[in-house]
């Protein structure tokens, strides 16, 4: 018998999720319009989009609805669901039970009308080997423009097309990546060239929670398939608290009305004001300053960093153990301080750094206790010699977190230790005059934050995610370069207080009050407008957008556009 967790854990590896039937009901509502519309599915799973396409033909009037759905899955439990809710006969003549990467186009798959699905949602690093081969086969069929390192839901989504009649309609539920990552944009821009129109629908509900997936989810909706390419849509882009709201958004597109809740000027407005201030030469990425390197790879941190009295507990010295920031939590403010590192009450923990030569006899028994299957399975410790040596270089002039709720923060390391791989590593780049201290306080601008949140990804919770390549491109104002040596000093003071004392929205205020507003680069009510923005951003991440906070940014929208021009 199959336990709870080989489930999961099977199904984690397959990428499957499955598609609750109130959205599976909307996005067949979308889908299907006709009773002589066809259908598939191309990972059926648990078969709601199935039974939703079913029921939708059912209701136009079709007499055999089994008969318009086709469908390939490569999991055997999948076929049970199925069994279930088509006709054995259909079953035999229409599904595949094999990779719907390897299915070729043709009777009795395609051509089909509409297309439902929601693919595998695995990314390229967690993808089986069995997966990757199937991909590198597909992709010497194809050759599509988007690179290799994609997720599995990008390729299902290109090889669908292929199955799509003209003028048919694609409903796809993906994570959040679509919109986010680098690999989507060229997909994304396939889509908008082949279809008569293009919405994407993020939602802010997690659709997948229960089942212990964090991933937020994007609806694309597209009709209209021009085979040729010869289409040049513009991308509808909807943002929704709920999936509750869908239903009515969708019945609005299909009606060819303008959903309530489009809005794409809010991000067309934020980028035009930042691209601005760039072109003007008061804003620039911040990899143009330093280098962004990852922080020691420390191969298990629990057994590695623990804090002080952790070691004194197991009789470890401190003349074997050095500061190691492993979240920038443990930094509450702009810099490194003495009470950060003291070992009464700090909360930077300690990495174990043996003293070279003998090991401490508490230190070689602890290192002795570690499991030898653990050890040996650990590709981290197999590139290290010996493998309890973690790198500790601390040549960086500053951090910068990985993942944050409220937005990037920059740590001076003023007091030259490292940081773990949970955090990047700033190292000014080469003789570059334009590191300053300063920078970090910089970094705290409503700039800055809003480059974050159009550059990043939003992950679980609302958290935002920040590859080194979202590090680099974040803009950061110039002109703390004019800042005088006192001046700076006061900057970074008041900053790291303000922080300290839990005033965060302060210490973004007077960093933009400083950099922004007294040099001249945006008047006090520009600076008002992109917080304004920033908040609706943070608001839709973490707790899901409001109407009245779009309807406030429609009414204000002209002005923050043209007075940044």
């Amino acid at each position: 018998m199959r336990t709870l967790n080989s489930d999961g854990q099977r199904r984690r590896a397959l990428g499957i999720y499955y598609t609750p039937r109130h959205v599976a009901d909307s996005l067949a509502s979308w889908a299907l319009r006709d009773p002589r519309d066809s259908v598939l599915e191309p990972s059926f799973g648990g078969c709601a989009l199935i039974e939703a396409a079913i029921s939708r033909l059912g209701a136009l009037g079709c007499p055999a609805p089994g008969e318009r759905v086709r469908g390939f899955d490569v999991d055997e439990d999948a076929f049970t669901h199925l069994g279930r809710v088509v006709p054995a006969a259909f079953i035999k003549k229409h599904f595949a039970n094999c990779d719907f990467l390897t299915g070729e186009p043709g009777t009795p798959y395609s051509p089909v009308t509409a297309i439902l699905s929601n693919p595998p949602f695995v990314p390229y690093h967690r993808m089986s080997i069995e997966q990757r081969q199937t991909v590198a086969a597909w992709r010497r069929r194809h050759v599509p423009a988007f690179p290799m390192t994609a997720s599995l839901w990008a390729y299902f989504l290109a090889h669908s097309l292929s199955f799509l009649a003209p003028l048919g309609r694609l409903a796809f539920v993906l994570p959040s990546s679509v919109v986010t990552a680098d690999y989507s944009k060229p997909l994304i821009d396939h889509l908008r060239r082949r279809f008569e129109r293009l919405a994407i629908v993020r939602l802010n509900e997690q659709l997948f929670l229960n089942v212990g997936a964090e991933e937020r989810a994007v609806i694309i909706l597209a009709d209209g398939y021009d085979p040729l390419g010869s289409a040049a849509s513009a991308i509808i882009s909807i943002g929704l608290d709920s999936t509750s709201e869908l239903h009515r958004v969708v019945e609005e597109l299909r009606c060819r009305k303008e959903p309530a809740f489009v809005a794409p000027i809010l991000t067309a407005t934020a980028k035009s004001g930042l691209d601005t201030l760039k072109r003007r030469g008061t804003a620039c990425p911040l990899g143009e300053i330093a280098t962004v390197l990852i922080g020691e790879v420390i191969g298990d941190t629990r057994f590695f960093v623990k804090s002080v009295p952790e070691w004194k507990e197991l009789g470890i010295s401190t003349r074997d153990l050095s500061p190691i920031v492993t979240r920038t939590r443990q930094v509450p403010g702009l810099r490194l301080s003495r009470c950060d590192l003291d070992a009464g009450g700090g909360i930077v923990p300690k990495l174990l750094t043996p003293r070279d030569g003998t090991l401490a006899s508490p230190v070689a028994a602890y290192l002795a206790a570690y499991p030898a299957t653990v050890l040996a399975a650990n590709c981290t410790f197999a590139k290290r010699h010996p493998w309890y040596r973690v790198s500790y270089n601390t040549d960086a002039a500053a951090f910068i977190g990985s993942l944050s709720h409220t937005g990037p923060r920059i740590v001076l390391n003023s007091s030259k230790i490292t940081c773990a791989n949970g955090l990047y590593k700033l190292v000014p780049s080469g003789s570059n005059p334009s590191w300053r201290a300063a920078v970090a306080a910089s970094a705290l601008s409503t700039v800055t934050q809003l480059s974050a949140e159009l550059t990043a990804r939003a992950r679980g919770a609302g958290a935002l995610k920040l590859e080194p390549s979202d590090v680099r491109r974040l803009l950061i104002p110039t002109t703390y370069l004019s800042l005088g040596a006192s001046e700076s000093r006061e900057l970074i003071g008041g900053t790291d207080d303000l922080l300290r004392r839990g005033r965060r929205d302060l210490a973004e205020a007077l960093v933009d009050d400083v950099l922004l507003i007294r040099p001249g680069v945006l008047t006090r009510t520009q600076v008002a407008d992109l917080r304004a923005q920033l908040a609706i951003f943070r608001h839709r991440r973490l707790l899901g957008r409001t109407k009245q906070a779009v309807l406030q940014l429609g009414a204000g929208k002209s002005n923050s556009r043209a007075e940044l021009r």
